[in-house]
């Protein structure tokens, strides 16, 4: 049986690069896409690092070879995208005002895809009707328990 490292080294150096391009070009595209999602700046070096976390959060939950393998090939990724060499990665420099701002927009998002989620359950139109039929019918839920109780 191979080892995780020998297998990682294969992925990483074969043919995966006909598939998703070298480590560089798969892991800056990522990037890109979650600094968009989350309104922070990402490198290629953190989804190697976010990637090799889930990793060992799916390894917690059940012991696979996959895993371990996986977690060598992104720690190798990790060195391929640079620069290793002791120092901390550079990130765009962001003001506090900014990062509250992508903060607050992304709390935004969060409530507005939780206010459609409770209009796709409710049958209200929007999301703001969404959330006043959820309190609406949380209200007569909870007067109906009240009634019964007074009841029994």
């Amino acid at each position: 049986m191979k080892s995780p490292l020998d297998l990682a080294k294969e992925a990483v150096h074969g043919d995966r690069r006909l598939d998703y391009g070298t480590p560089e070009q798969n892991h800056t595209r990522t990037a890109a896409l979650w600094s968009a999602y989350l309104g922070v700046p990402v490198n290629a070096g953190d989804v190697c690092m976010l990637n090799i976390l889930q990793k060992v959060s799916r390894e917690r939950h059940a012991r696979k070879m996959d895993n371990l393998t996986d977690i060598a090939g992104y720690a190798e990724n990790a060195f391929l995208v640079g620069p290793f060499n002791g120092t901390p990665a550079e990130l765009p420099e962001r003001t506090a005002a900014e990062l509250a701002a992508a903060a607050e927009l992304r709390a935004i998002q969060l409530h507005v895809g939780a206010a459609e989620e409770v209009a796709r359950f409710t049958g209200c139109a929007n999301g703001l009707d969404a959330y006043v039929c959820y309190v609406h019918n949380e209200i007569e839920s909870a007067i109906g328990l009240l009634l019964r109780g007074r009841r029994g």
